[in-house]
């Protein structure tokens, strides 16, 4: 049974992708030790390698259930991060328009790449999405909903060759700079 939903006066089916995410520790040492001399000159050593451990968590998609790993004395469980799409029929935008931009996105970000090969396969479909939910962090999700579509007429006039110049008085700024300059503002 396929699970629908009304999205603004849109009729969709809701699909879902779930995977579990766990968080692992690891133990690292900071510092090798050269231990020349007596059992004294060893054990200082020893206890100057036990405060130099250092653990680090590391999260791992598809994990398995594990209550190995302990938060302030209680077993940390799996997540389950679900991302949803609601995909309407006769929208006035299709799938097909939708993909250039995803292709797009793909190029410079695997994870768009990825979305945008799952949503390939709803291209004949006659669908369209109008709404989605994907999780950014564990307790984070970004919700995109399309409230309205209006399409323009179509632009027929010769535009002059460098309109799409970019300005003489532009300049290219790198992002430490830019980063710079909205810490001063």
């Amino acid at each position: 049974s396929k699970k629908t939903a009304k999205v603004d006066g849109w009729d969709t089916q809701v699909y879902e992708a779930s995977t579990t995410l766990q968080a692992t520790r690891h133990w690292m040492v900071n510092t090798k030790y050269n231990v020349k001399g007596n059992f004294a000159g060893y054990l200082g050593a020893a206890d100057s390698l036990v405060h130099s451990l250092d653990t680090r968590t590391s999260i791992s998609p598809g994990a398995q259930p594990s209550k190995d790993i302990e938060k302030d004395g209680k077993a940390e469980k799996p997540t389950k991060m679900t991302a949803q799409v609601w995909l309407a029929r006769d929208f006035p935008l299709q799938m097909a328009e939708l993909l250039p931009m995803l292709e797009l996105l793909g190029k410079h970000h695997p994870k768009w790449g990825k979305v945008e090969k799952h949503m390939r396969q709803f291209v004949d479909d006659g669908t369209f999405p109008i709404k989605t939910q994907i999780p950014i962090m564990w307790t984070v999700k970004a919700l995109m909903t399309i409230k309205s579509v209006q399409r323009g007429e179509a632009c027929t006039a010769d535009l002059p060759n460098d309109y799409f110049d970019t300005p003489s008085d532009y300049r290219v700024v790198s992002a430490e700079e830019k980063h710079q300059a909205n810490r001063r503002a």
